[in-house]
């Protein structure tokens, strides 16, 4: 039996709700890709039940909205110096494994800086089941690579050329084994054009590097983690703000499990909520 046609048809909510949970989704992802970084895993699974909602999933939209409001403070700081003459990337890639109950597909992450700035950040699911944390990793690696390419190409159309080589850093030594050495047995079933990175790293323009979990940003766009944890990567991209004391925790609640996500910041966008005993009616100002 195919499971996303099961999960398909578990919603219990009327058309009315599902469009309004569309709506705010919608908003939230114009966010997420924009500014705010900090909801994009959050964001990201959400949206995978767009055409498929309970009221579990109204709750936890809900909660999410209660908690915007509460962090209006925060902001994305963007600055530079004078002495920028050299454009220095790095790139950051991480993955989970099998995290999505559903399709058994895992999520993504990667980051971009530019002179220390942030300049890209993206959290997906990958289109393919992936057979271990190793291949999983190397994948991730490889839409890293792809993102660098094109903005390298951006920087050269400016005379603004990168240094190189791009320094990139995964925390999975086997990933990265593969990425510099190039096709091992183990990884013959992967299809050719995922190994551009191992064919970067050839021409001298990739090195790859290992940096521990721990330290690993992208990590926050690949899975749930501890409030501080989500802090402190979220200020290394420069995004600052102030967190109520009276503030409940944003939980998300997909599937059979509760998933608990903090730290939602936005900047741009004003909520007004307007609760009744049956209704919530929600107002978008963007400034």
């Amino acid at each position: 039996m195919d499971t996303k046609d099961v999960e398909r048809n578990l919603g219990s909510c009327t058309e009315e709700d599902r469009t309004l949970f569309q709506s705010i989704v919608g908003s939230l992802m114009y966010l997420a890709n924009a500014t705010h970084l900090d909801i994009s895993y959050a964001v990201t699974r959400l949206a995978q039940f767009a055409s498929n909602i309970g009221e579990k999933h109204l709750v936890a939209i809900k909660r999410g909205l209660r908690y915007i409001k509460g962090t209006l403070d925060a902001k994305l700081q963007i600055a530079t110096t004078a002495t920028d003459s050299v454009s220095l990337l790095i790139g950051y890639f991480d993955s989970s494994w099998l995290d999505n109950p559903t399709d058994r597909c895992s999520t993504y992450g990667i980051v971009i800086l530019q002179n220390s700035l942030l300049i890209l950040w993206k959290s997906k699911k990958h289109s393919m089941v992936t057979m271990s944390t190793c291949e999983s990793e190397y994948l991730a690696g490889t839409e890293l690579i792809r993102d660098l390419c094109w903005i390298r190409n951006i920087l050269i159309g400016l005379n603004f050329p990168p240094a190189l080589p791009v320094t990139v850093f995964g925390d999975n030594e086997n990933a990265n084994g593969i990425a510099s050495n190039g096709v091992q047995h183990r990884t013959q079933h992967i299809e050719a054009r995922h190994f551009c990175i191992t064919e970067k790293v050839r021409e001298g323009l990739i090195m790859v590097q290992y940096l521990p979990t721990e330290h690993m940003i992208p990590d926050m766009f690949t899975k749930t983690l501890p409030q501080d944890t989500i802090k402190r990567h979220s200020r290394s991209l420069g995004l600052s703000f102030r967190l109520p004391r009276t503030l409940a925790p944003f939980a998300i609640c997909l599937s059979s499990q509760t998933i608990p996500y903090t730290n939602i910041c936005v900047r741009n966008m004003v909520i007004i909520r307007e609760l009744t005993s049956k209704k919530s009616t929600y107002t978008y100002t963007y400034t």
